[in-house]
This record gives C-alpha cells, sequence and structure tokens, in this order.
C-alpha cells in the first residue's frame, strides 16, 4: 500500500472520528422544537438536554419524529425505536415512554414493550391483560371485593409489572413482591398473594398464559398459613395486655427523629393521627386548613377530617423548607409521595431493639392509648374512619364530632409528648426540628 494510500485512509479516519465527536444539536421545550429550522435535503437530528436516548428527527418535508435509543442489558446492543409524530406524542410522554424504556433495559426487560403495545403489536401487557380482568371478571363481583381486586391490582408497587408482558413475570417477580409488602404488612401481603393467584389462574383460563407455560404463582404458597388478627401494641406487655411501659414509645420516637424527613416524620404523624399508611403518605398541604386535614382519598373512599394536635402542627411545622415546594409533605422528588416504605422500615429497625412489629401497629397503638386516657370507643372509632352501622348512622346522623375528634386528638398528643420528654430521656423533644 503507497503512502498516497494511507495517507488518504487516515485522513478519513480522522474526519470520520471528528464527526463522530461533534455533539448533535440539542432541543429541551416544546418552543424549541417548534423553532427548529427545516433542512433542504434529507433530516437533521436533535438530542434532548434532560433525558438521554430521546431524539427528534426533522426532515426537508417538515415533519418532527421522536425515536427512542437505549441500550439492553440483554442484548449487549443498542436498540431504536419510533415513538411517534410530534404533532400527536407530545416531549412530555415522550421523555416518560424512554425513560421507563431506560429502566426496562437496566431490569433486563425488552425496553420497547409499552411502543409495541400501543402500535399493536402486543396486547398481552399486565396493564392491558389487568384492565381486561377487572372488566370482565371483577365488576361481576360483590363492591367490598372488587375494591380489594382493584386495590391490590392497580397499588403503586405493581407499576413496574405495568408494560411487562405477562409471560415476562416470573416467579422471582412475585416473590419479591410478596415478600416486599409481608415485611410492612403481612396480612395484606397474604391478601395480594390471593389476588394475584386468582389473576394468573384467569389467564391461564383466557389463554393469555399458554398451556405449556407455567403460572408464576406455580408452587407458590401464601406467606401466612393462617390469618390472625394482630394485638401488637407499642408500650404494651405482651403477655399481660393490662401492663404498659414508655420505653417502646420513647425509642420509637427518637428513631424516627434519627431517620428524619420524609420517612422518620412520616411515621410519627401515623402515630400521632391513627391514620392509615397511605393516607399520610399521600397527604397534601392543600389538604390542610385551619389546623384541620380534610382526607378526600382513604380506604373508606369518604369525607374525613382529622384535626390536627398541636404536636402534629409542629411536626409539619418543622419540616425543612426546601420541601414546601411541592404539593405534597411527603415526597423525594417534589411530585409524587414516598414510596419504599418497607426499605425504610428496615433502616428504622437498625435504629431500634423492639422486634415483632409492622407499620399498621402504629394505628393500633394510637387507638389503644387514646382509649386508656379516657377516650370513648365511639370517638375513637370515628377517628380511624371506621364506618358506623345502623340506619341511623348510615343515613341520618351526618354530625362530624370534630371538637370531639379535636379534644381526643389533643389528649393523645399530649400523653405522647410528657412519655417522649420524660426524665428517664429528656433529651428527646416531640417538636425537635427534622433532619
Amino acid at each position: 500500500m503507497d503512502s498516497m494510500t494511507k495517507n488518504h485512509r487516515a485522513d478519513n479516519a480522522k474526519a470520520s472520528a471528528k464527526r463522530k465527536r461533534t455533539p448533535l444539536p440539542l432541543f429541551g421545550t416544546d418552543s424549541e422544537i417548534k423553532k427548529l429550522p427545516t433542512p433542504k435535503n434529507g433530516r437533521t437530528q436533535y438530542r434532548d438536554k434532560l433525558v438521554p436516548g430521546l431524539y427528534l428527527f426533522v426532515s426537508s418535508n417538515g415533519s418532527r419524529v421522536f425515536y427512542g435509543m437505549v441500550k439492553e442489558k440483554r442484548r449487549m446492543s443498542t436498540t431504536k425505536r419510533k415513538l411517534g409524530h410530534y404533532l400527536t406524542l407530545s416531549l412530555r410522554d415522550a421523555r416518560d415512554i424512554v425513560e421507563r424504556a431506560r429502566d426496562r433495559a437496566k431490569a433486563g426487560l425488552d425496553p420497547w414493550v409499552e411502543v409495541d403495545s400501543s402500535s399493536g403489536r402486543s396486547e398481552d401487557t399486565f396493564k392491558a391483560v389487568r384492565e381486561r380482568f377487572l372488566r370482565q371478571y371483577v365488576s361481576q363481583l360483590a363492591p367490598n371485593t372488587q375494591k380489594g381486586y382493584e386495590s391490590a391490582l392497580e397499588s403503586d408497587r405493581l407499576k413496574r409489572w405495568e408494560a411487562m408482558s405477562i409471560r415476562d413475570i416470573n416467579k422471582s417477580d412475585v416473590i419479591a413482591l410478596i415478600d416486599e409488602i409481608f415485611v410492612v404488612a403481612p396480612v395484606q401481603a397474604n391478601r395480594t398473594f390471593a389476588y394475584l393467584r386468582k389473576f394468573f389462574n384467569w389467564c391461564a383460563e383466557k389463554d393469555v398464559i399458554k398451556e405449556n407455560e407455567r403460572s408464576p404463582m406455580y408452587l407458590l404458597k401464601p406467606p401466612l398459613k393462617k390469618e390472625t388478627a394482630r394485638h401488637r401494641v407499642l408500650g404494651q406487655d405482651k403477655k399481660n395486655r393490662e401492663k404498659y411501659d414508655t420505653t417502646e414509645l420513647r425509642e420509637f420516637w427518637k428513631a424516627c427523629d434519627s431517620l428524619g424527613y420524609p420517612f422518620g416524620t412520616c411515621f410519627q404523624l401515623m402515630l400521632l393521627t391513627g391514620q392509615r399508611k397511605t393516607e399520610v403518605a399521600t397527604l397534601e398541604w392543600v389538604d390542610i386548613h385551619e389546623g384541620v386535614w380534610a382526607q378526600s382519598k382513604n380506604k373508606a373512599d369518604r369525607q374525613h377530617l382529622v384535626p390536627l394536635s398541636r404536636q402534629a402542627r409542629d411536626l409539619l411545622e418543622a419540616i425543612p423548607r426546601s420541601n414546601r415546594n411541592s404539593e405534597l409533605v411527603f415526597s423525594t422528588n417534589g411530585e409524587t409521595p414516598i414510596s419504599g416504605f418497607g426499605k425504610a422500615k428496615r433502616r428504622l429497625d437498625g435504629l431500634l431493639s423492639m422486634q415483632d412489629w409492622v407499620i399498621h401497629d402504629l394505628r393500633r397503638t394510637a387507638a389503644t392509648h387514646m382509649r386508656r386516657n379516657g377516650i370513648s370507643l365511639y370517638v375513637t372509632e370515628r377517628i380511624l374512619n371506621h364506618a358506623e352501622k345502623g340506619v341511623t348512622a348510615e343515613v341520618y346522623d351526618h354530625y362530624d364530632l370534630l371538637p370531639e375528634k379535636a379534644e381526643a386528638l389533643q389528649i393523645w398528643g399530649d400523653y405522647l409528648e410528657r412519655v417522649v420528654g420524660s426524665p428517664e430521656d429528656n433529651v428527646i423533644d416531640l417538636r425537635a426540628k427534622q433532619n
């Protein structure tokens, strides 16, 4: 090979390398996309400023088309998908699709199953089959049973399954899910197991799962052999329920202080108000007006007013100012409520000596100690938002007991404050600033 040929190839290699190193022009907003110039020939490629893997191709005919590009762990290669035209697919939705595709690729799953599904190439995603199951089977059941199925199958924990094909969900996925729930709520884990078993059996009946394929529930057993009502109350002697001490309450509060915002504060507010985990976790600032928390979304699916004690208001006031910009009281990204309670509880357990407790025990603890402090059963039940029975209660009595509930929750807050600030550990303050 002569020197001229070598030099020519070297020049071409340098030019090619220079082209590869030249960064693509960027876009970041809708207005920027609309202002992108139309090339005279061919098409120009642009890259999103915020989401890696999202591209926009502007063609000479004026079309603007989103494409996604993701590295697949399972194939050790990069795959590309046409997502849609800018006129029919928003920038926000395109970003969401690519971000979810990247998450699935990291997990070793098909990253583009959502795009394939929307284009008609797949109708067996968990989300699509779940909707069919709820429509065809669950809708025929009793209302309370319907709520149980919907609550379990549409929970946030199952969002990671929504874009997956039913055939990609395996036994290890189910085990991980049930174990995650079991740490927080063993009975709920049992119920979710039962709902999932029926769901996947229905999939086999409808030939969504083929005859030669095994259900992900194959050979799995419920986490609890027998569901028994829990009696765990922080501060109550396990053998003698008439005997109490303050050690566990004090230790729990101190550990929550160490855990800090958002989960430590969230656990403390659960204890002070006696409200359910999801209800507290999804609390929004707009729901609180003049010291009263107006719940519009809860398990009972009815309006519920919760007066906040001075201690609860102080707790919320101590939330860092940097976390006040979100509509949500408890959030790590400002857009979605906190999740991952199983992991948070394990962190809290590392700070505690007490054992054999679950998050729902905080609700039972609040109710039990309110009763110990002279609060009537009727008022306590109304604070817990338990349904009243009888024609009078269900039809005629619309009194919300707001003054009685406010007094009861303040008595409980004062008691807890005395416990936490007792001489046995006087460095703990119920109104301590959160981390």
